[in-house]
């Protein structure tokens, strides 16, 4: 498997995307998708990242975050598969055996249960125009997808907080979309890489348990599976 890398402190915009487990239409239940949103708030006041946009599909997520100084990007999103995804399956445990059935792997000689797939895709957006498309894209992707007729029909996007009432599920923080210097970048350079490890001395982490990640020093955390 191509070993994949992030980097941190870049003072960029990332558009991060992670799917479920085998791409399956997990996130279908309206419920499942509440789950989801509601701790990407959590983490969103836990760690200070600003959310510029967002939106929840059947079987992926898009999220544009602009982290702060000294965040790793992979110990947030670690931490956000992780907490969503043992939220997400007490939820199935209760409403449906059939579902968690077909998320049932053995790991480490171990069985358990995933949620989200594997590693994530990390796109850096070096410019005010780049963060806009993304901004649209997470907004029409819903219609794309035949899901809705228009962005605003699709609850689970941050569509609402720039053209509509701004009263979404959760806050986020709105992009100014009219000025090309609102977000200051000291790296120009194009990155489009998801990594295995944090490179310049980060924890490394793998992203296939929802156990909760271990403290900083400890071992890897894993964060799509919970033991059964």
């Amino acid at each position: 498997m191509t070993e994949l890398r992030h980097y941190d402190d870049l003072n960029t915009v990332r558009f991060i995307t992670f799917s479920c487990h085998n791409r399956m239409k997990l996130l279908i239940d309206d419920n499942a998708k509440l789950i989801f949103v509601k701790a990407l708030d959590k983490l969103r006041m836990k760690y200070s990242f600003k959310l510029y946009a967002y939106v929840v599909m059947p079987n992926h997520v898009h999220l544009l975050i602009y982290p702060c100084e000294g965040t790793l990007i992979g110990r947030v999103i670690g931490e956000l598969k992780s907490l969503s995804a043992r939220e997400i399956l007490n939820y199935f445990r209760t409403t449906s055996n059939r579902i968690l059935k077909e998320l049932k792997v053995i790991r480490r000689n171990e069985e358990r249960f995933v949620f989200w797939q594997k590693r994530c895709f990390d796109h850096n957006c070096r410019d005010h125009d780049s963060i806009i498309t993304k901004i649209e894209y997470c907004h029409n992707n819903p219609v794309t997808r035949g899901l809705a007729a228009k962005p605003e029909d699709w609850t689970w996007s941050s569509y609402s907080h720039y053209f509509g009432a701004r009263n979404g599920i959760i806050d986020i923080d709105l992009f100014d979309m009219n000025s090309p210097t609102a977000i200051a970048h000291k790296n120009s350079e194009p990155l489009l890489h998801w990594n295995s490890e944090h490179v310049g001395g980060g924890e490394p982490y793998n992203d296939d348990d929802e156990r909760p990640p271990t403290p900083s020093g400890g071992a890897p955390f894993q964060n799509d599976i919970i033991n059964a």
